[in-house]
């Protein structure tokens, strides 16, 4: 049975966010969205988001791999949002929402901060104190880098939209919300059954994480 795992602010009413470990049926679909894309099975931590039609959109990623540090918290696995955000990209969409964040240096680095400490509620505690002492390095590259493994700079930098929607589905408070919104108006594909995702059974009727639409 798969186990649901949730995340809280000190005093928080709702959760920051909520993940589910990987059953067999989930991985056979999120196989077939990752085919021909660089990514690995051993990375997976579990699901944190579904469409509307019940499919697995955003994967969480183990902090660590073979020993070395993977920061990259959430992946996007949904093959019609991968290709939305692709096209969005081309037409200057990275650009733009450094724009926008700009204004909102503030927020960002919170939501940043609220992220990288998630990605350490994902080792446990004696490996976490472990790596401080013997490997500062490594935990210095899973605590302070941002949600895209990027570290913190004076310019603020989105990386790629397609990290950026995974974090605003998978956490509350992206501070990007609205313009993501407004760009990605619909968050599931209109026909899953053009998309690799129908060739599977619904897993889900609900959502993990933000936007169902």
């Amino acid at each position: 049975m798969s186990c649901m795992y949730t995340y809280k602010s000190t005093g928080g009413s709702s959760p920051l966010f909520s993940f589910q470990r990987i059953s067999p049926p989930v991985l056979s679909v999120v196989r077939s969205q990752m085919r021909g894309r660089k990514f690995s099975e051993s990375m997976m931590e579990g699901t944190c988001s579904y469409c509307a039609w019940g499919y697995p959109r955003v994967i969480v990623c183990r902090p660590l791999s073979g020993g070395a540090p993977f920061p990259t918290l959430f992946w996007l696995s949904c093959p019609w949002l991968v290709l939305q955000a692709g096209r969005l990209e081309s037409e200057g969409g990275v650009r733009d929402l450094e724009e926008v964040l700009l204004s909102r240096r503030s927020a960002w680095i919170n939501f940043n901060i609220r992220a990288s400490l998630l990605r350490l509620f994902l080792i446990s505690s004696s490996r976490r104190k472990f790596m401080n002492r013997f490997y500062p390095k490594i935990f210095d590259v899973l605590r302070r880098t941002e949600v895209g493994g990027i570290y913190p700079s004076d310019r603020i930098t989105v990386k790629c939209l397609h990290l950026q929607v995974a974090a605003f589905l998978a956490m509350n408070g992206h501070p990007g919300s609205d313009w993501l919104l407004e760009k990605f108006p619909a968050l599931s594909c209109p026909d899953p059954g053009k998309e690799v995702c129908g060739l599977f059974p619904v897993l889900r009727k609900r959502s993990l994480g933000r936007g169902s639409q």
